[in-house]
């Protein structure tokens, strides 16, 4: 029997919690919540305490990070017998059948051991725009081959859409606690490499980045970043690998141009293969900081208008 725990990490949320909790609580499929409350100090506690049921269950720690909160969830989850984990941010939230439409790729596709939907994205505008993947040509519920291949726009998995079950990790380990962001990249990584995905492209998640407290809008050298170097070998025989890994290079070089940092600019760009970035990608590493920053504006600007500047194949 398949037992689902939805796992939401909490740290000082208290303006969107509310609604990810009853995004939740609303599935047309019923599952277990737990909230790893990763020591709060604003009022969302107050929020959790309002919540109670059988279903619903609150962990409280010292605060220790995305990753040991979602650990721990883990944790819990092996330890309570449930057979799949679902993750959710707690800036974003399901449509009422996300669970449902997970449940049927596990009994579609047995096989997989992680499962993922299409989401949308809230960011320039009011209204949330669908992600768009890589050569994802079929709109049914499908198993991933080269799954890389399908993630030079917008990743396939996000820590909000995907469900694993419990015995991948026995695999691919649990997410690193060293590394404050792209923990969740990294878990990707290793769950493309080793794990067999099913993914159903319909959307039944929303990535709200509008959010206030994501960890995203923190400058870069406050973050500890994970390793890429660490799966140059594994590019070498696992399809697509290495092109995603220097799109990710692509990302952090600009990143670190827009800080001024030009030193961690070169590091990162001087790793990639350029006939992995396409001549946009080319022509935005190339750019200065005043041309990537007024880019950076112009692009704001035209995202609320409902116009996006993609910057992947």
């Amino acid at each position: 029997m398949q037992r689902i725990l939805a796992v939401i990490p909490l740290y000082n949320k208290e303006q969107t919690l509310d609604r990810t909790i009853k995004s939740v609580n609303s599935q047309t499929q019923s599952l277990d919540l737990l909230v790893v409350n990763d020591g709060s100090t604003d009022g969302s506690s107050t929020i959790l305490e309002s919540y109670k049921s059988n279903t619903f269950h609150v962990l409280t720690q010292k605060n220790a990070g995305v990753s040991a909160a979602r650990n721990a969830g883990i944790t819990y989850a092996i330890e309570n017998d449930y057979t799949h984990v679902a993750f959710l941010d707690a800036d974003d939230y399901w449509k009422p059948d996300h669970i449902k439409n997970i449940s049927l790729l596990q009994a579609s596709f047995p096989i997989a051991q992680v499962f993922a939907t299409g989401y949308e994205i809230l960011q320039f505008s009011k209204k949330p725009k669908k992600a768009v993947h890589t050569d994802l040509t079929l709109l049914d519920a499908q198993l991933l081959d080269n799954y890389f291949e399908y993630n030079y726009l917008n990743t396939i998995l996000t820590s909000s859409n995907c469900c694993f079950d419990v015995r991948a990790f026995e695999i691919i380990g649990l997410f690193n606690t060293a590394y404050s962001h792209g923990e969740d990249t990294d878990l990707f990584i290793r769950a493309g490499i080793h794990c067999k995905i099913a993914f159903d492209p319909s959307s039944s998640v929303i990535i709200d980045r509008t959010s206030s407290n994501r960890s995203a809008t923190k400058s870069i050298h406050q973050r500890k970043l994970f390793d890429l170097d660490a799966y140059e070998e594994q590019s070498q025989t696992v399809p697509g690998l290495k092109k995603y890994l220097d799109l990710n290079r692509f990302s952090l070089s600009l990143a670190y141009r827009l800080e001024y940092d030009i030193k961690n600019a070169a590091v990162f760009k001087q790793k990639l293969d350029m006939n992995n970035l396409s001549k946009k990608q080319i022509k935005l590493i190339d750019m200065s900081t005043t041309q990537l920053k007024a880019l950076k504006r112009t692009q704001k600007i035209l995202g609320k208008l409902g116009w996006y500047l993609r910057t992947g194949n």
